[in-house]
């Protein structure tokens, strides 16, 4: 399938789509302070000196959700959310590059949108 999108739909699309993920990581980071013993917020402290990623907070919160005997959440959704940790990967880090690096991007969308935006620029 050839999919014909300029630069600036995909801009916007990515944008749409590592939104969305962010919010998936937020809320995750945030469901995880609430099930931890203590105070939230240092729990909320901790993970940002950290750097949590996506799948660390899904790592971490299956870790302790699993440590008692009752879980909230199935195992088949910790195993969903671990793919999704690894598309919000794919999304973030590789999407530009094979879309750059696609040779009828490269000779045809690249060149128009070069020229598009050097106008405005210069």
């Amino acid at each position: 399938m050839v999919l014909n999108m300029e630069l600036d739909e995909l801009h916007c699309m990515l944008g749409q789509i590592i939104m969305y993920y962010q919010i998936i990581e937020h809320d995750l980071k945030m469901i995880y302070s609430a099930m931890c013993k203590g105070d939230m917020e240092n729990t909320l402290d901790m993970i940002e000196r950290n750097k949590w990623t996506l799948g660390h907070s899904v790592k971490e919160l299956k870790k302790l959700d699993f440590s008692g005997s009752n879980s909230y959440i199935s195992a088949s959704d910790y195993n969903f959310l671990s793919q999704v940790a690894h598309k919000r990967d794919y999304w973030c880090h590789k999407t530009y590059l094979q879309f750059v690096y696609n040779q009828s991007f490269f000779v045809l969308g690249y060149n128009l949108s070069a020229n598009r935006y050097s106008k405005r620029i210069c």
